[in-house]
């Protein structure tokens, strides 16, 4: 009877078939699955584009797809600042491994280096804004994180004023074939997908993306570094570098255009380029200049009433408007502050910048015209304009490239020849 009793008695040392197996194979599953969810940050990492900064460093979009001068084949670019830092002087790193499509020479041109992988879809990006360290060859391999340069000095490299990088991503081995950082065109940034739905100046503003790349982050020195724990941010302390000047009758407020620019003029919190953005005037844009000139970063800076600080280079008297407020007037225990506030709105030498205007239109494209920032075939196209768009030549031709050139009122450079 026993014997018969442990006949019908289940084995413990044999597992009855299938349903511990079961259970076994759903716990294997479980820590497979959560080894395949860790694997994937790195994985897109791994696969994807880092910023252009040291480690651990916050970056700032200021300007996003479709932005003021990110249009065509810069449609998906990115223009970036360090949040924490000044941007000035700053390593810039390559955010992907690959090789040299092609470079501007250090400190020549717009600062651009394009970098293209080798494996399929020929992802690639292109920087530019950067003071390259050494000139670059075509092919050279480069690796993720090497350093490229420094970010170009304000009005340096064709930054507009703004230090910054610009950096935009490509496919198929051509920088003007752009895609946004995200899937299934493109790859993310940091691993955050940046995907595009047309709106104007997409992504600006948006929360920092600390960088990733390099691995040395905080160890290696920033010039404009965040400021030892009890001081002021590095835009706070700059107004106090506006020398203190002795009361004077207000001058006139001086009526001026925003000319020259491509796009849109920065106007800062204080005369100084590490100081915040307010806003960006556009070309055209009527102002009043009010206050003294004020000089600090190799710039000179007018205040425009009502919104804060820009330099003085974009800013053209407007001749249709006359002074206005009550600057005209002078308290007559002052009249010796009369002659130099009114001498100090002299943007009028400013005037002869537009001697000769023309109308024009293009012509013999068989397309669109490729309207740059500089006048070279290596600057950036801000805008492609159709064939039978009119247009008005101001200045004075010049010739590079074996081109002659034309600047466009309130767009850029074009090649003459299709000027008609």
């Amino acid at each position: 009877m026993e014997k018969l009793r442990a006949a019908r008695r289940p084995s413990h040392g044999r597992p009855i078939p299938w349903q511990p197996r079961l259970k076994l194979f759903s716990v294997v599953g479980v820590f497979l699955a959560a080894s395949l969810v860790a694997a994937v940050p790195g994985a897109q990492a791994a696969d994807g584009v880092v910023m252009p900064f040291d480690a651990g460093l916050p970056v700032r979009i200021i300007q996003g797809y479709n932005g003021g001068t990110h249009v065509a084949r810069s449609r998906f670019a990115l223009d970036l600042v360090l949040d924490k830092a000044g941007t000035s002087g700053a390593p810039v790193l390559a955010p992907i491994e690959g090789r040299v499509i092609w470079a501007n020479g250090p400190g020549e041109g717009n600062g651009c280096v394009s970098i293209a992988r080798g494996d399929v879809g020929s992802f690639g990006v292109l920087l530019c804004h950067v003071v390259l360290d050494r000139a670059f060859n075509r092919n050279e391999n480069v690796a993720r994180g090497q350093r490229l340069g420094r970010v170009g000095a304000a009005g340096t490299v064709g930054n507009n004023g703004t230090p910054h990088v610009h950096l935009q991503l490509y496919r198929n081995g051509d920088y003007h074939d752009t895609v946004p950082f995200s899937a299934p065109d493109g790859l993310r940034l940091e691993g955050v997908s940046l995907p595009s739905s047309g709106v104007y100046n997409e992504h600006s503003g948006r929360p920092a993306i600390v960088s990733t790349n390099g691995g040395m982050g905080a160890a290696r020195s920033v010039p404009g570094a965040a400021p030892a724990p009890g001081t002021s941010p590095a835009s706070d302390q700059a107004a106090p570098k506006t020398p203190a000047r002795p009361p004077a009758a207000p001058p006139a407020a001086a009526p001026a255009v925003v000319r020259g620019t491509g796009d849109c003029l920065n106007v800062r919190e204080q005369p100084t380029t590490s100081a915040r953005i307010l806003t960006c005037l556009r070309d055209g844009t009527s102002v009043k200049l009010v206050g003294e000139p004020a000089k600090a970063d190799g710039f000179t800076w007018r205040q425009i009433e009502g919104h804060g600080w820009s330099v003085a280079d974009y800013l053209r008297p407007d001749a249709a408007s006359p002074a206005t407020g009550p600057a005209q007037p002078r308290p007559p225990a002052q009249p010796a502050a009369a002659t130099p506030a009114q001498a100090a709105a002299p943007a009028q030498p400013a005037a002869p910048a537009q001697p000769a205007r023309r109308e024009a239109t293009v012509r013999g494209t068989d397309d669109c015209l490729n309207v740059r920032e500089k006048p070279t075939v290596q600057a950036l196209v801000l805008t492609c304009l159709s064939d039978g768009t009119a247009v008005t030549v101001v200045g004075d031709p010049v010739k590079a490239d074996g081109f002659t050139w034309n600047r466009l009122d309130g767009k850029g450079w074009s090649v003459s020849d299709y000027l008609k």
